[in-house]
């Protein structure tokens, strides 16, 4: 199959065929649309975390959650100590 092709239908093939292929491709599209609105939404709308502790023990657990987080997880993550 060439670069970009999605199905493949061996001939000869139906009108019905033609219309169920598409048919998918229609739906896969429409997902793939609303999964890059929805990462687009939450890439924006998410809230920015305070992570503060005056805690010593407490900021050694948010600093090795924060250095294992998800990559590209770029997030305003606050690291300061309130004493």
């Amino acid at each position: 199959m060439n670069a970009g092709a999605v199905d493949y239908i061996p001939k000869p093939f139906t009108p019905d065929q033609i219309r169920q292929v598409l048919g998918k491709i229609g739906k896969q599209r429409k997902l793939e649309g609303r999964l890059a609105d929805l990462e687009f939404r939450i890439s924006t709308d998410a809230p920015t975390t305070d992570l503060t502790t005056a805690e010593p023990a407490m900021q050694k657990v948010v600093e090795v959650a924060l250095k294992a987080r998800a990559p590209g997880d770029h997030h305003d993550h606050r690291r300061k100590r309130h004493r």
